[in-house]
């Protein structure tokens, strides 16, 4: 025996339903509470209330319902099913199926009070569950049959799946109202806009579903009703279509006095409650005001039979394949779009029926999908409108779109075989977006987009090119850091400075004979000379008048002139580092005293035209150039320099004549005018002794060019300072490059600076590894491109008294290869001096 309702009924294990006693009967597992009884099904039966006449083909049970195959008729023609109607035989489930049917003969009574006329009233069902399933599936072929015309004999359809409410007490969706009732009659905007209404009724079983109420004082109202209906719809296989589907719910009463403007109406919207089990007073302002379907009107409502709401595309969406699904409904004259009505007293419109029973029955809201297995995906996406943008010197940004959602990845290298393939992005967009970065400047790029659907159907685009820019050239003073000059011409402000040395700079300081002259950026020395007297002798035509001079190619149609110098401490054709010195003050030439003269310009001739320049560590006492009485040091306008000459600078450059008389080889396996080669011995090294200059426990900047041939043989120590101390880096066996900083064995920071692979045999590399000590970060550079940070926290490095070691450092394992233009600065090289550095350097 089992009490329902406080009622108790037999539980009969054994029930035939059938058109006559001789009807087949097929066995069914009563699914909904009653595990252990069986049911016997009709075969066919006609069903009273849509004329519709079932075949049933097969029944099971299925997880949370039943599964049935049937087909059907309806005035002696055959319905078909599916999106197109070819389907004989649809697969229909049901999920949490009802088990009650009313019955004004029933034992079980549900009683309540009409709100509108404050009476009890009963409700009396029986418990059927074959019933209930026959009425169920009888409604959803109604509303999914089509009128068959293109009826494919015996084929199965997908599925066609009904979804009812949790019956109470809930587990995973709930149904009910929520509605504003206040004690006394109000104005519209405070009914309306309350967040939370005065009662919620998650266990309604036939109440209100929509409500709007005007009250006898004038301007007034008493209530607004909303309901909500969740299904747990997440039976749906992910990879189904939804083809349609349609949300019911059944009329039982209503009331229409409304006579002043417009009636309200009852439409389906989204809900958002805050539990998917139950409705608090809180859920009042949880419904949403898009309309998703057409709405119902009092003339239209039927207070006896199903309210059937054929959701729209935006109704659709909301169907979800992996939760819950939310529904609400709601009047979308007045209370969705908050528009208040034209008062009238005691007008009312109350659309009223079924909530789901503490047991389902038959007359539940319900939803039922149509949905099916996506046909097989074979057509990868269209792309259109490639384009490379944003193009700097060590980056650009490529964009394209595709006729669906699909993957972004792009293939790109120096020739159409490519080379390099960025991380795929497994997002599906129709808009795509990927940044290229660790790029070389001035370089012809190809590449091409690849994107995969859904389906992993790939497209691949053709080849497109983009050429990278140039990075700014970055000037720094050309003299000693933190030394402050004046400036008495620059930039296009000058007396004397006029035709192809409009845009030249003079620089003066108190006793500047013989004072450092320092290299404004990296380059080659592409002309020098030092032929001239060394004291002002007004020999104004001693080489055209700019006396002894060098000139520097800085790699990007730019040059470095630096004019009237006394000494000249380079060569032509070697390479020298920004800060390096180049000469000491003088006045050679046609020069009226000592100064620095220096220009860029446009060529690598004695008189090639100035060009406007800049320097970036300018740090100024005054604006602009006005002169000064140097020798006396009076002046307001003060350049102070930031250009920190490296600690230590190693050419190499064993191919330079040392005669200064220009005759310099060339060693085709070396960076700039030769290098050093170290055998792999451990006698073949270089080593420094410690001094206060290497000591960079700081800020510190480190540049070398390698080209190994023993990489892979173990971990190469290749330049250390301290393992434990300033620096160490390692070439290890994988072809990544570790770095090493620290305090001691048990306090340092390790970290794997480039990736396994970027180093190999036989191939030349130009490495830069910067540390700022006052982010705490480090960087590394390959080529002049910015490929890796990371910050290095707490573990800060130390000074030691350890030796500078190159090609054999604390591992043991000495390098064997090539080596060329190492520096080290101790300052912070920014991007775009790592990057004219690079690319003045490239052979």
């Amino acid at each position: 025996m089992k009490k329902i309702a406080g009622v108790l009924i037999g539980v009969l294990m054994m029930l035939v339903f059938a058109s006559s006693a001789n009807a087949k009967v097929i066995l069914i597992d009563k699914t909904h509470s009653y595990d252990s009884d069986k049911y016997n099904f009709p075969a066919q039966y006609t069903d009273p209330t849509y004329g519709i006449t079932i075949e049933i083909q097969s029944v099971q049970k299925i997880e949370g319902g039943i599964e049935i195959l049937a087909r059907a008729w309806k005035d002696g023609k055959q319905l078909g099913f599916g999106k197109d109607g070819s389907v004989e035989i649809e697969r229909f489930k049901i999920f949490n199926p009802p088990i009650l049917v009313d019955d004004p003969l029933g034992l079980i009574e549900r009683r309540w009070i009409n709100e509108k006329t404050g009476l009890e009233e009963v409700r009396k069902l029986r418990e059927d569950p074959i019933q209930a399933i026959r009425e169920s599936l009888a409604h959803t072929i109604h509303l999914v049959g089509k009128e068959g015309k293109n009826i494919v004999k015996d084929k199965i359809g997908s599925t066609t799946s009904t979804f009812y409410p949790d019956p109470d007490v809930e587990s995973t969706s709930v149904d009910g109202l929520v509605n504003n009732d206040p004690v006394s009659a109000t104005g519209w905007t405070i009914i309306h806009d309350a967040i939370a209404g005065t009662g919620a009724k998650p266990s309604a079983t036939l109440d209100t579903f929509a409500r709007v109420s005007c009250h006898s004082t004038s301007n007034t109202y008493d209530i607004i009703t909303r309901s909500f209906f969740l299904f747990d719809t997440s039976t749906i296989p992910d990879s189904d279509t939804i083809n349609s589907a349609t949300l019911s719910i059944k009329g039982n009463g209503g009331t229409d006095t409304w006579v002043s403007g417009t009636k309200p109406n009852i439409n389906i919207v989204a809900s958002t409650p805050a539990s998917n089990i139950d409705l608090v007073m809180d859920d009042f302002d949880q419904l949403g005001t898009t309309a998703f379907s057409t709405a119902k009107t009092t003339a239209t409502w039927s207070t006896s039979a199903y309210n059937d709401f054929t959701l729209n595309a935006s109704g659709l969406t909301a169907i979800s394949k992996t939760s819950v699904s939310k529904f609400g409904a709601r009047d979308m004259i007045y209370d969705a779009p908050n528009i208040e009505p034209t008062w009238a007293s005691g007008q009312q419109v109350i659309f009223q029926g079924n909530y789901t029973d503490n047991v389902g029955t038959s007359s539940d809201p319900k939803l039922v999908v149509e949905h099916s297995a996506s046909a097989p995906d074979t057509i990868p996406p269209t792309i259109s409108s490639v384009s490379s943008s944003n193009i700097a010197p060590n980056s650009a940004t490529i964009t394209w779109t595709t006729d669906e959602p699909s993957t972004s990845q792009v293939e790109y290298g120096p020739t159409t075989s490519y080379g390099t393939l960025t991380t795929l992005d497994s997002n599906l967009v129709y808009s795509h977006n990927v940044n290229l970065t660790g790029l070389n400047t001035d370089t012809l790029y190809h590449y091409r987009v690849k994107s995969k659907d859904a389906a992993n159907n790939e497209a691949i685009s053709a080849d497109y090119t983009f050429h990278t820019a140039v990075a700014p050239l970055s000037l720094r003073l050309p003299f000693r850091d933190g030394e402050s000059w004046y400036v008495t011409q620059g930039n296009g402000q000058g007396a004397s400075h006029q035709g192809n040395e409009y845009y030249a700079w003079d620089f003066n300081s108190v006793d500047d004979w013989g004072k450092p002259v320092l290299a404004p950026a990296s380059g080659k020395v592409v002309d020098a000379s030092a032929i001239c007297l060394t004291e002002n002798d007004l020999n104004d035509t001693c080489n055209s008048g700019w006396g002894n001079y060098v000139i520097i190619d800085y790699g990007n149609g730019k040059f470095g002139k630096l004019a009237h110098l006394r000494l000249v401490s380079v060569k032509k054709g070697q390479y020298v580092f920004q800060g390096e010195q180049v000469g000491t003050v003088g006045s050679t030439g046609k020069s009226s005293g000592p100064h620095i003269h220096y220009q860029t310009q446009n060529s690598s001739a004695l008189g090639g035209q100035s060009i406007a320049s800049s320097f970036v560590d300018v740090s100024s006492n005054g604006g602009v150039p006005i002169g000064c009485d140097c020798p006396n040091d009076v002046g307001t306008n003060r350049y102070t320099s930031g250009n920190t000459a490296p600690a230590l600078i190693y050419h190499l450059d064993t191919a330079l004549d040392s005669s200064n008389n220009g005759n310099n080889g060339t060693i085709s396996t070396c960076l700039i005018a030769g290098c050093m080669g170290l055998n792999g011995t451990s006698s073949d090294y270089i080593e420094i002794l410690n001094s206060s200059s290497l000591q960079l426990a700081g800020d510190v900047s480190i540049v070398f060019w390698l080209k190994p041939e023993n990489a892979g043989s173990g971990r190469i120590n290749f330049l250390d300072k301290s393992y434990f101390g300033e620096f160490s880096l390692i070439l290890e066996t994988d072809g990544s490059l570790s770095y090493y900083h620290g305090q001691s064995t048990s306090s340092f920071f390790s970290w794997v600076a480039l990736g396994a692979g970027t180093i190999a045999n036989g191939q030349g590399i130009r490495i830069a590894v910067t540390r700022n000590s006052a982010e705490a970060y480090m960087r590394t550079y390959v080529n002049g491109a910015l490929v890796s940070i990371t910050p290095y926290g707490g573990n800060i490095p130390s000074a030691s008294t350890s030796p500078l070691k190159i090609g054999l450092g604390a591992t043991g394992i000495p390098y064997k290869g090539k080596a060329d233009e190492i520096a080290i600065y101790p300052r912070v090289l920014t991007d775009n001096e790592v990057n004219n550095e690079y690319y003045s350097s490239k052979p």
